[in-house]
């Protein structure tokens, strides 16, 4: 399809294509940007260039664009209340083995509790190296087990 400069069809054909992208129409400013860019490029050729009746100019726009997927509406949780996880409590022993260090200059957060371990008390390292509150991790286990 050919497309010239000033023509009504080439800004509905521009918008056509970046409506594809799912873009909101508010930027089809970018129609007036494309086509001023192509306007300038076939200005840059020398006069004799544009004599030639076979002569084409491509531009190729790249527009990287991000959609984030909606959940359907339709779609509820009902088929998630038939999920059974079976939990099963850590044995004592295991939970004896868990290494205990005492946190002396780095800032550390408990994902379970999301408070503060301070400086100067016990984190319980679990083998996947993250360290909690040995109250917060041991209660956990003794019902969860799922480290």
């Amino acid at each position: 399809m050919a497309l010239i400069y000033g023509n009504h069809n080439t800004k509905d054909f521009i918008e056509a294509m970046l409506s594809e992208t799912y873009l909101p129409s508010s930027f089809f400013f970018l129609t007036k940007e494309i086509l001023n860019y192509c306007r300038d490029m076939w200005n840059v050729w020398d006069d004799d260039d544009k004599d030639d009746k076979d002569c084409n100019l491509r531009v190729r726009v790249d527009v990287n664009v991000f959609v984030t997927k909606l959940l359907d509406p339709i779609d509820d949780d009902d088929d998630d209340e038939n999920i059974f996880i079976p939990f099963v409590a850590a044995s004592e022993k295991s939970i004896k083995k868990l290494d205990r260090l005492l946190v002396e200059n780095e800032r550390l957060n408990c994902s379970i509790c999301l408070e503060n371990i301070l400086i100067g008390y016990k984190a319980t390292k679990l083998t996947c190296f993250h360290k909690y509150h040995d109250n917060c991790v041991v209660e956990w286990l003794r019902c969860c087990n799922s480290y």
